[in-house]
């Protein structure tokens, strides 16, 4: 019975002192790739690696609909999800796990929130739209995919 009690008051104060320490979920994942990437239409991106793929390990692709909008589609087995947060760099990894996922295409405007994505690989991440030109007919992203 004394040592059930003195667990008892070790784990509240611990408990107790986390909660001043302000801990995130999202500072015990490391991020496995982040950066920019100029992307293309039609042509397969890999979230992973942050990189050009054409193969199996791709994730999404995009296409234009007009000069505001464009449909962001993924691929491979990997699903995207419209996140209510401007920046993918504050959204907390459980926070990611928590969205509503699909793998069906989502169109995208002036969309300033980020797009919360689960790689074909099975990670985490988000990307935000940096810049869209339907003349240049590119879209540039900012993105961050967490390790599993």
């Amino acid at each position: 019975m004394k040592h059930s009690i003195c667990l008892l008051f070790t784990v509240g104060i611990l408990l107790s002192g986390c909660s001043k320490w302000n801990v995130e979920p999202k500072n015990f994942y490391s991020s496995a790739t982040r950066g920019d990437l100029d992307t293309k239409p039609y042509v397969l991106y890999d979230l992973d690696l942050g990189a050009v793929n054409g193969s199996e390990n791709a994730d999404f692709y995009w296409r234009a609909i007009d000069q505001t909008s464009f449909y962001v589609s993924p691929t491979n087995g990997a699903a995207i999800a419209e996140s209510s947060v401007p920046d993918p760099w504050n959204i907390p990894y459980l926070d990611l796990m928590n969205q509503n996922f699909k793998t069906s295409t989502i169109t995208v405007g002036t969309y300033s929130n980020a797009i919360a994505y689960i790689t074909n690989q099975g990670r985490y991440g988000a990307f935000r739209v940096s810049n869209y030109s339907f003349t240049d007919n590119t879209l540039k992203i900012s993105w961050i995919t967490y390790s599993r």
